[in-house]
């Protein structure tokens, strides 16, 4: 078929063709389901409206029901020669019509479609809820039509105006397919229901919508089980239409334990597991895959079910996947009495043992993959409840010969059989053990198993309640709550009894040559261990409110990382599930600090060494702690020889807030304790230094900037703020330049105050994110996270990637009274909350990478009206809630509520707040208040309004003054002519923890001379090696006499450690030293004014 007009300036046609060729998270060339969709190529002026028909398609000649919905998938593209980029989207200026055969049609009726946009083009284009290059599936209700029949499908097109007015004329070019009437959705589905597991699977390296798999298992358990629909590869094992076949089918290759955590960390302790229909069954992925269709599927978080082949009915089989703490279930039910079970793995660096198959056990193991993380072994223990027949391995010239091969089983009883597969990083022992437990606590096998996992998600999903939301919103609401409680993960076995369980776990952090065939070779620990979670990521929006919600539960999970801290003497930053060298920070210091702060029962003693260890110590080992802190912990900046070193800065800072919280936590908790001058020390110490992201600030740009060794900026001259990489990790300077919501005050008054700070804000919205070449910066290629940024098409707001998550709250510290700084908050956090989470319903529902449940967590908070802004300040910024009604249960069963009964899709402004009834005029509440239980009420309208103006969050500067870093009073410049002690004393004023130190004998002083008399409150020392130091500090007063005006003792944990200590009396003086009474080696020596009073000798850098 082929439609064209051409006529008073309007060029179009709409024919079946090739699909799109370079779509950037589907299989290219073909359609969402079909093999040749409609291409629509249209040229015209703006407004001009062209009608094309679609012609003899589905829905023609059929009559509507009640219960029905039109369905049509769009995959417009992307303009790129379009100069402006926001009209690169012309493409999504088109709807699909229907008419019927009383003359009416859809458009006469201005319906709408499941986002809540009425059907026509300009409508569309104006939401911004279609994609480009990618696909987009639209539903409307055809209920107003029952008993109509429909006569023709029209596509609608409408040429858009240009971005700068110009009604030129435009190319509006893209795909229409999948074209049918279906019945509509129940609309009374249990909660469970509404999660979709492939929700973020329709994701590619080049696009992700989530980046996420269809796991099946029960909260923060130990394995997940998988459906592969490429059994070869570990970072899209599951693809919702890249993977599909030559007729656009989409097939599986393979079941699977899995433990991933994200594409780009790839899976780990993968056993593949197939069913086939026949004896002795191909063996390899593609001979052995079988077809079946999304809609078919039951993806929930305690079962996924599918019928493959066709089903069991039509020669194919009907496959059941569920999920123990530790164990993975198939249950296969077969088209004859006989069927097979092929393994597999992803590569040869495994063991497949069938010795046992004929009495009903597979063993083996499971090594991988390697690269960024040193992956323990994994051991499986399988049983099959049928007599298994035969057996056979793969050919001993297959490249996978150690771990392919098959059983056949004999099925005749009732044709279905269950595999059960136990896991473990201990030993094939403790997999038939953890199986074994698993099926103690379910009280039985596959249907046992799969209610306790469906009971464990209902106590989760049932912690909320919301009223008013549409079902697509209710999908995306659960399905979020899913994956915030799906990770992180225990791993952790029990090596004692069901009755009396004894933790332990194979050590991930040590090295060994190799594990051995049966048995881990790493030590096996006692204890809890928590893995697999990014924290820089996750500490923003999903530690939060885990904490809030579920704080038990929470602090046991905060303890398993904890003791990585306890038994390698680091907390990852990436666990996966021991440390990866990967993004920058230390944030496990956040979570630790914040859950302390909230109360949380947990080794605090332990977490807060952890922190710390990252703070204070350099590490050897480029996983762990932070990077360069041999010069940076002394000059307040991590400098460009250090990858995306200006972002170390800024996480520096964030995590020292957070670490100056913890101490106060422990010194106002404790005040006996043993270490509380070390903990009020630490507290002003770290509080200084969380404003050291302002040491990266460059005035003359008005940017976060990279500063070289010698503390230069970057040439200004190659400077570009919508360059991205260099510096800046995942995003540009844009993405970077208020980047402290520690501190926002001090922000604030680096950009030039409040006001000056919401027209830069304002600025950073108007101009967009183009995710051209010319602006990947050091990036070899676009990365996804541009053009993601680019189709959020919020200017430079990137809501698509961890970086961005805090901005739109930024406009909280430009509040001023009378100024709507607050409003705009309250509109860019609804515009995202109401498009930018589509798509569930073919595996997409996210702008950008889901991680571990970060981004899912975002969205749940700020639905409520909720957002920890300031991480370790125990409060939450309040903006406008989503729905009309919101309510989170806690532990303890308190509720918190949050209603605005006006909310809608123009109704997005805050005109008024109670909580508890009680007028509330505060722009953020305490996390202590929501923990007893409240009411907030919220007054939504449709026009901006200055409630709350002049109320900011917490910050470290006060209002109105310049954020002050730490300055060290000694410098390396100065030292030859200011370092007293012996020849080698400059060596302790450097600002360089790993050269050569200065070797003091017992009785020997190393100090400063100062050209005045200077305010001295508190110093640093850094031994080159752990242990025990004894010292004096001596001062110089007027009469150049020495005065002892401290005398310490102290314990340096690790070597090079940096420790703070206070001058029990400040003092001015022109001259100090540090005189040991050990032999000791000295790498570094600093003094300081932290005190606020007086001229400001914090001063920055």
């Amino acid at each position: 078929m082929r439609a064209s007009r051409r006529r008073d300036g309007v060029d179009g046609t709409l024919r079946r063709g090739r699909g799109p060729a370079h779509p950037v998270n589907s299989k290219p060339r073909v359609g969402l389901t079909s093999l040749q969709p409609w291409v629509y190529d249209i040229t015209a002026e703006a407004d001009r409206e062209l009608v094309l028909d679609v012609g003899d398609c589905d829905p023609v000649g059929l009559v509507v029901d009640s219960e029905q919905e039109l369905v049509y998938a769009l995959h417009p593209v992307f303009d790129a020669d379009e100069p402006d980029v926001r009209d690169s989207y012309a493409g999504t200026a088109v709807a699909l019509d229907l008419e019927f055969d009383d003359g009416s049609s859809l458009s006469d009726h201005r319906v709408r479609d499941q986002h809540g946009v009425v059907v026509n083009p300009a409508k569309q284009y104006d939401s911004r809820t279609i994609a480009v290059d990618q696909w987009t599936l639209k539903r409307i209700q055809l209920s107003a039509f029952t008993g109509r029949r429909v006569t023709r499908v029209l596509l609608r097109v409408t040429a858009p105006a240009r971005a700068d007015g110009t009604r030129t004329r435009r190319r509006i070019h893209g795909f229409l397919d999948d074209v049918r009437l279906r019945r509509a959705e129940p609309g009374s589905l249990e909660r469970i229901h509404r999660v979709r597991t492939t929700r973020g699977t329709h994701s590619s390296d080049r696009f992700s919508r989530g980046n996420c798999a269809p796991l099946v298992a029960p909260p923060h358990g130990s394995v997940f089980g998988l459906p592969m629909t490429d059994g070869g590869n570990r970072g899209w094992p599951y693809s919702y239409h890249e993977a599909n076949d030559s007729e656009n089918r989409s097939r599986l290759q393979s079941f699977a334990t899995s433990h991933i955590p994200s594409p780009w960390m790839g899976d780990r302790g993968v056993l593949q597991f197939f069913p086939a229909v026949c004896r002795r069954p191909p063996l390899d992925r593609d001979a052995r895959a079988l077809r079946f269709s999304h809609e078919d599927e039951a993806d929930r978080p305690d079962r996924y079910a599918v019928p493959l082949g066709g089903g069991a009915d039509h020669g194919g089989v009907d496959a059941e996947l569920t999920a123990g703490l530790w164990s993975v279930w198939l249950r296969v039910r077969f088209p004859t009495d006989s069927g097979a079970l092929v393994f597999d793995q992803f590569d040869n660096a495994g063991a497949l043992v069938l010795n046992e198959a004929t009495n009903g056990l597979v063993t083996g193991f499971v090594d991988g993959p390697g690269g960024l993380v040193t992956v323990p072994r994994m051991y499986f223990s399988a049983r099959i409840d049928v007599p298994v027949t035969s057996l056979a391995h793969a050919d001993s010239t297959h490249e996978r010969s150690a771990v392919l091969g098959s059983i056949d089983l004999d099925v005749s009883n009732n044709r279905r059989a269950v595999l059960a597969v136990g896991t473990s990083f201990i030993s094939i022992e403790q997999a038939h053990r953890n199986l074994d437990y698993d099926m103690w606590l379910a009280r039985g096998g596959f249907d046992e198993i799969w209610a306790a996992s469906r009971t464990a998600w209902n106590g989760v999903l049932g912690r909320l309640d919301v009223e008013g939301a549409t079902a697509d919103q209710l999908t995306t609401l659960y399905s979020c709550l899913h994956r915030v409680r799906l990770y992180p993960n225990i791993a952790h076995e029990n090596v004692g009894t069901p009755q009396t369980p004894r933790w332990a776990y194979a050590d991930p952090f040590c090295s060994v040559q190799e594990d051995g065939p049966t048995h881990t070779a790493r030590p096996v620990v006692d204890g809890t261990l928590t893995t697999t979670d990014g924290f820089w990521d996750s500490y923003r929006a999903s530690w939060p409110l885990r904490t809030l919600v579920w704080p038990t539960s929470t602090a046991e999970l905060v303890d398993g990382f904890v003791e990585h801290y306890r038994r390698s003497g680091w907390t990852s930053r990436w666990s996966a599930p021991g440390p990866a060298d990967i993004m920058t920070g230390t944030s496990s210091d956040a979570v630790f600090a914040d859950a302390a702060l909230a109360g949380l029962d947990f080794d605090l003693e332990s977490a807060y060494d952890a922190c710390l260890r990252n703070a204070t110590t350099p590490s050897d080992d480029p996983r762990v702690g932070r990077k360069a802190m041999q010069r940076s912990l002394f000059r307040g900046f991590t400098d460009t020889e250090t990858f995306e070193g200006m972002s170390w800065t800024v996480d520096a800072a964030i995590n020292d807030a957070a670490i100056a919280v913890f101490s106060r936590v422990l010194a106002d908790r404790f005040p006996t304790h043993r270490r509380i001058d070390e903990f009020r020390a630490n507290a002003t110490w770290f509080t200084a230094r969380a404003m050291n992201y302002a040491s990266v600030f460059d005035a003359r740009t008005g940017f976060f900037r990279g500063r070289d060794r010698s503390g230069g900026f970057r040439p200004i001259d190659t400077f570009d703020p919508r360059n991205w990489g260099l510096d800046y990790t995942e995003t540009n300077a844009w993405g970077t330049y208020v980047t402290a919501p520690q501190d926002g005050e001090g922000i604030a008054a680096l950009h030039g105050g409040r006001d000056a700070l919401c027209r830069r804000l304002d600025e950073f919205r108007a101009l967009q994110e183009t995710g051209r070449d010319d602006v990947r910066g050091s990036y070899p290629v676009v990365i996804h996270e541009m053009r993601e940024a680019r189709d959020t098409r919020m200017g430079m707001l990137a809501l698509s990637n961890q970086p961005a998550h805090h901005i739109p709250f930024m406009y909280a510290f430009a509040s001023t009274p009378g100024n709507l700084a607050h409003a705009r908050t309250q509109e860019m956090v609804r515009e995202a909350t109401q498009r930018l989470f589509l798509g569930s319903e073919i595996g997409q529902g996210y702008p950008g990478d889901e991680d571990n449940g970060e981004m899912s967590a975002w969205y749940l908070l700020v639905a409520t009206g909720l957002y920890p802004l300031t991480i370790g300040s125990g409060e939450f910024v309040i903006t406008a809630p989503t729905f009309p009604s919101i309510s989170w249960t806690l532990d303890g069963g308190a509720v918190v509520r949050v209603e605005a009964p006006a909310a809608s899709a123009t109704n997005r402004y805050i005109e008024s707040v109670t909580i508890d009834g009680e007028p509330w005029q505060q722009i953020t509440v305490p996390r202590q208040r929501l923990r007893r239980g409240a009411v907030i009420h919220v007054a939504l309208g449709p026009q901006p309004t200055t409630w709350a103006a002049g109320s900011v969050p917490p910050s470290l500067t006060p209002p109105g003054t310049m954020p002050r870093p730490p300055r060290d009073l000694t410098s390396p410049a100065d030292a030859p002519r200011c370092a007293r002690g012996p020849s080698d004393a400059t060596n302790a004023f450097d600002d360089d923890s790993s050269t050569p130190p200065s070797r003091l004998t017992a009785g020997q002083a190393v100090g400063w001379a100062f050209d005045v008399p200077t305010p001295v409150d508190h110093y640093t020392v850094t031994p080159r090696s752990a242990g025990r130091a004894s010292w004096t500090v001596e001062t110089l007063d007027a009469s150049d006499t020495w005065f002892v005006v401290d005398e310490r003792t102290a314990t340096f944990r690790w070597d090079r450690q940096t420790r703070i200590f206070t001058l029990p009396v400040p003092t001015t003086t022109s001259g100090i030293r540090l005189r040991t009474l050990d032999d000791i080696e000295v790498s570094q020596v600093e003094f300081f004014r932290l005190s606020t009073e007086g001229d400001g000798a914090r001063g920055g850098t």
